[in-house]
């Protein structure tokens, strides 16, 4: 058997098929442009838009594999996911491990715990060589709405560079409010630059306008540290860097709350994305991540 399921079944988590094609009109709310124009588009018997598995995501939501909603799902995926380069023509299927957390309102803890297994399951693919972000989407957002002060053109403007990293651009906006002189400091110290937990910490600590995002990143490290510090069933997890990048770091607009992603340092790939997310329509939260291109742990 796969190691990977063994891990992950050991790890009390039971394997789904997600559905290999999903109705293409109620995926798009949950897909950016860029996403949606990497989805395999089929005709259905009945006329209707269906795409191949382009998101497990998506797929099991409004697939309905999760009714009745009456417990906690913990739920992996290790099967074929279908990508469209337009460019080239080509049609790409691509094997994708992923893991799921699906509750009426996912906590803290189930984020730790997803967070946590995907550093672990990163460790065993890549060793040491592997570099991890954390964002939040939604705090970051109520925080720079608030910088401008509710400004919606300068907010959308603030956004756009921001996710670009073009510190000039920002502070020239930051600089136009009441903040004035502190602009600078505000992006460079915590807009910007993607840092460690503890660098963040430290600096955000005596700006007013980070504490939400200061006491999010407390409660982050303190939550995480005893999974990193330690041994735990045999898992070979040693302390390492956690850094802070202000950019919103995962391209899908479901996930709104915390967000990660792990790179492999050595090919200098992505290797997991993940986050917490939630589906209003359908009343369902959760927590995941996914593998590109599967692997064997």
């Amino acid at each position: 058997m796969n190691p990977t399921k063994v891990y992950l079944e050991a790890k009390a988590y039971k394997e789904v098929q997600t559905p290999l094609i999903l109705n293409y009109t109620q995926a798009i709310p949950f897909m950016t442009t860029e996403t949606q124009q990497r989805q395999v588009k089929l005709q259905g018997p009945s006329g209707e838009m269906l795409i191949l598995r382009g998101d497990s995501t998506i797929a099991m939501v409004i697939g309905n594999i999760l009714e009745p909603f009456e417990t906690s799902y913990r739920l992996y995926y290790d099967e074929p996911n279908f990508t469209h380069d337009f460019d080239k023509c080509i049609i790409s299927e691509v094997r994708q491990v992923g893991v799921e957390i699906l509750e009426k309102k996912a906590t803290q803890s189930h984020f730790t715990e997803a967070f946590t297994l995907a550093i672990t399951m990163a460790q065993r693919l890549c060793g040491d060589d592997i570099r991890i972000e954390v964002s939040h989407a939604s705090g970051l957002t109520d925080v720079i709405s608030k910088l401008v002060n509710g400004d919606s053109k300068k907010l959308e403007l603030l956004m756009y560079y921001l996710n670009r990293k073009n510190t000039r651009e920002a502070v020239k906006i930051l600089s136009e409010t009441t903040l004035g002189e502190m602009a600078q400091q505000l992006v460079e110290t915590g807009l910007t630059t993607p840092r460690t937990l503890s660098a963040c910490i430290a600096d955000m600590a005596t700006i007013d306008a980070f504490i939400p995002i200061y006491q999010w990143l407390l409660n982050l490290q303190k939550s995480i540290e005893p999974f990193l510090n330690c041994n735990n069933d045999n898992d070979t997890n040693s302390f390492i860097d956690i850094n802070f990048d202000p950019a919103f770091i995962v391209d899908k607009p479901y996930y709104t709350g915390e967000t990660f992603k792990i790179y492999d340092t050595k090919k200098h790939v992505t290797l997991i994305t993940g986050g917490t997310y939630r589906f209003d329509a359908y009343d369902i939260s959760g927590c995941g991540f996914s593998i590109v291109g599967g692997g064997t742990l």
